[in-house]
């Protein structure tokens, strides 16, 4: 798996997938099938603002709770800026998120891929 890491196969193909997606946006914008109906509105530019406070909150607090419990935290944290007003079904989903994907990429990159992880104080 050494020579996965060592040669760039992983960013290979993520590069390759977001060039494969970003064509795809732009195929289904030029055909006329994504059209975006309104203009940006102040309540769309204040959550987008509030992703890039949480993206950034991340990126500063990584050293402290650790990339596992940041990207858990992360995720609760984008989900409130995007949907404010939480069901129980839409909180247990968004939970069961926080919960499972730090699992799925601490498996993923750290078991898998041994690539190190950001530990916080607390230890994962």
């Amino acid at each position: 798996m050494a020579w996965c890491l060592e040669r760039g196969f992983f960013p290979f193909w993520v590069g390759v997938g977001l060039i494969g997606f970003s064509l795809a946006n732009l195929v289904r914008s030029v055909r006329g099938i994504e059209v975006l109906d309104e203009t940006l509105d102040l309540e769309g530019f204040l959550k987008a603002l509030g992703i890039v406070v949480a993206i950034v909150s991340l990126i500063l607090t990584a050293p402290f709770f650790g990339l596992r419990l940041g990207s858990g935290l992360f995720i609760l944290a984008t989900a409130f800026v995007i949907r404010p007003r939480w069901t129980t079904g839409f909180a247990t989903r968004i939970v069961a998120v926080a919960i499972g994907f730090p699992i799925f990429g601490h498996f993923l990159f750290g078991v898998y891929l041994r690539v190190p992880l950001v530990e916080g104080v607390f230890g994962f």
